[in-house]
């Protein structure tokens, strides 16, 4: 959703590559092309920037162009092809990087003994103790701000 918005008020962004929403979508919001591609690497998204040239541009907004729509390009600059591939068996993994991908497993799974957050109850003190600690911040700085109005005192003005 903060993507649409972001496209929908920021129209000089081109391309926002969204994540961590779960969905599969390509969706365009005016100029801009909000592209999600899945979950758990089940999908991967290609996409294909192409940029015509001067000449080109003109013959695409005069709808003179052969191959490409006035609509599809985009910022009166570039095209965009978008496909959105399912991982499957089909493709053959790639050697070196599944090496990679075991090495690194192999280094994380020494990690994962660590403990590396606060359980939920201790995380609640703490945030209970740091909304404390803000609330008393909050009524010191006003008791300074009324005493100093009191003895006279100001901003310093630059």
């Amino acid at each position: 959703m903060n993507d649409y918005i972001l496209a929908k008020e920021v129209p000089e962004i081109e391309l926002i590559l969204g994540g961590h929403d779960h969905v599969v979508e390509k969706t365009r919001i005016n100029d801009t092309y909000v592209i999600k591609s899945g979950t758990d690497f089940r999908q991967l998204g290609v996409l294909q920037l192409n940029f015509p040239t001067a000449a080109e541009i003109i013959e695409i907004k005069n709808e003179s162009h052969p191959k490409i729509n006035p609509k599809d390009l985009l910022h009166g600059k570039f095209t965009l092809q978008i496909e959105i591939l399912d991982v499957t068996k089909k493709y053959e993994p790639c050697p070196e990087l599944q090496e990679h991908i075991d090495e690194t497993l192999k280094d994380f799974s020494k990690l994962m003994d660590r403990v590396i957050f606060l359980p939920l109850r201790q995380l609640r003190t703490n945030w209970v103790f740091i909304e404390k600690q803000k609330r008393m911040l909050a009524i010191s700085t006003k008791i300074l701000t009324r005493d100093s109005r009191k003895l006279g005192l100001r901003k310093r003005t630059q």
